[in-house]
């Protein structure tokens, strides 16, 4: 069994030729095999035993540890970078499809394994002496890696960090506390900072290496008990005059290296939401198959078959969607398109697929969870697990509600506008196509909108511009006729939550 399927596969192959990528789609295959069997057998154990912290150190559980030998052994860790620093030049739109894999075998996995941005951030703007040091042991698996953004004051409101970072004779110091820090005990971590003294806003911070010596300069404190992921280790930390490094230029820390982290993030949160989803609707096909109820199986009743249909045009529409993204930065970063153009849409997509991707999965598990009735409640049932482990994709990285202001703020400024008009001159106008046009043309308007009106319909709106972008990509690649019923829904959607908010 592979969770390389024909679905990944043939999404892949409407934004890259598979006869020129040969060597990523068989790292992929690898991934595939290695989720669907290793991984997905340890998950039970990992989530019942999770990880642990003993004498300052975290200690990661075995089937935890052999999962990450397992995809180190396959090429993955450190894959985006270079191969001059021993990657692979994974492209995103390859890496969200092994997100995806492995997610859907184990959520925790991912946490610990796919970030891969930070390794980027640091070939993008380190010094050649940092990337020298660093970039080739994360890419062998031998360093692991963390983002240390968060405080207990300063969690949405990055702005409001206070963890100090004082120069001193050419060397820079952290104190203070991080704390909900995934994967807090790695070897390598970048830390937002304070470095300018007296400053309050997010013009003050900046980003720092640490070289974790694992030694009293750097605590982990506490060890946090979580619902789910818990083979994901969640840590405070504090911070003693622990020696660190610039990376980039000061005051850019959070305007632009974080902004751009998150970026990256939230497309692989959405990557994971969607690998949990298609986890639940795979064990939902398998239990509605079986089970037999007034003396027929239950999948052959219309309200679960819809449930089922649902669930799958779900999960596959908003892949595409996370491809298109994916591949649009690909596509900047080739130098086809100046970052600046492209800047301001990746952010508005990754905004966008963060928060339906990861509403869409935690409805999908419920409907899983319904679907097995009574035994969906069990503790030791998949579906249990995968409803706890799914929960937090709307809360970290940004929560739904951050997202969708942040994606009403590009909105409104006509970015996405820009897309939608982009992607529609590519199409044969048909009745379709002329009833998107005519609500995109509708929603283009938001700007005139009643300030406090927008912010009440915030959700709404930002609901109706994933819906909308989703049936585009579908007509695009000529596949909305394979959801004809689920089309001609979100169009009904899209159309009363547009007009009726802003006409």
């Amino acid at each position: 069994m592979t969770f390389f399927t024909d679905n990944i596969l043939n999404s892949l192959g409407f934004f890259a030729k598979t006869e020129q990528n040969e060597a990523f789609l068989q790292l992929l295959k690898n991934i595939g095999e290695i989720s669907a069997g290793k991984i997905a057998a340890n998950a039970a154990a990992v989530d019942k035993k999770g990880c642990s912290l003993e004498n300052g150190r975290v200690k990661l559980c075995k089937e935890t540890v052999e999962n990450i030998k397992l995809l180190r052994d396959t090429g993955y860790l450190g894959s985006s970078l270079p191969v001059g620093f021993g990657g692979k030049n994974l492209p995103r739109l390859f890496a969200m499809a092994a997100v995806e894999m492995i997610s859907r075998a184990d959520a925790s996995l991912m946490t610990l394994v796919s970030l891969q941005d930070i390794a980027l951030t640091i070939e993008k703007y380190g010094t050649e002496d940092q990337k020298r040091r660093l970039l080739p042991g994360i890419s062998s698996g031998e360093t692991s890696c963390a983002m240390a953004l968060s405080e207990p004051g300063a969690g949405s409101d990055l702005q409001a960090v206070r963890l100090e970072a004082q120069e001193s004779d050419g060397v820079w110091l952290l104190n203070g506390t991080k704390h909900f820090i995934t994967n807090g005990d790695a070897d390598l971590l970048l830390v937002l900072a304070r470095s300018e003294a007296g400053s309050k806003d997010g013009r003050g911070l900046s980003l720092f290496i640490l070289e974790n010596p694992h030694d009293s300069t750097v605590t982990v404190t506490r060890l946090e008990q979580k619902t789910g992921i818990n083979g994901s280790p969640t840590c405070s930390i504090s911070f003693q005059n622990a020696r660190c490094e610039l990376l980039g230029r000061r005051r850019f820390g959070l305007i632009r290296y974080v902004l751009e982290l998150l970026t990256g993030a939230r497309l692989s949160v959405a990557a994971q939401a969607l690998g949990i989803a298609e986890a639940a609707r795979h064990e939902a096909l398998r239990y509605t198959s079986t089970r037999e109820q007034f003396g027929n199986k239950i999948n052959n009743f219309a309200q679960v078959r819809r449930m089922l249909d649902n669930m799958g045009y779900e999960i596959g529409s908003t892949r595409i969607m996370l491809y298109f993204a994916a591949n649009l930065i690909d596509v900047s970063a080739a130098g086809s398109e100046t970052e600046r153009e492209t800047a301001s849409e990746t952010e508005l997509l990754s905004s966008i697929l963060k928060y339906g991707a990861s509403e869409l999965a935690n409805r999908i598990v419920y409907d899983a969870v319904q679907l097995f009735g009574g035994v969906g409640y069990l503790k030791d049932i998949v579906v249990g697990r995968l409803s706890r482990d799914v929960r937090v994709t709307t809360i970290y990285e940004g929560t739904s509600q951050i997202q969708v202001l942040s994606a009403l703020s590009k909105i409104k400024n006509g970015v996405f506008s820009n897309i939608m008009d982009r992607e529609l001159e590519k199409l044969p106008c048909d009745g379709e196509i002329a009833r998107i046009k005519e609500i995109s043309e509708t929603l283009s308007r938001i700007s005139d909108l009643d300030p406090a009106k927008c912010d009440f319909f915030a959700p709404e709106l930002v609901e109706a511009s994933f819906i909308l972008l989703r049936l585009v990509l579908l007509k695009k690649f000529s596949i909305s006729q394979n959801y004809a019923q689920f089309v001609d829904l979100d169009l009904l959607k899209s159309d009363f939550l547009v007009k009726n908010i802003l006409l």
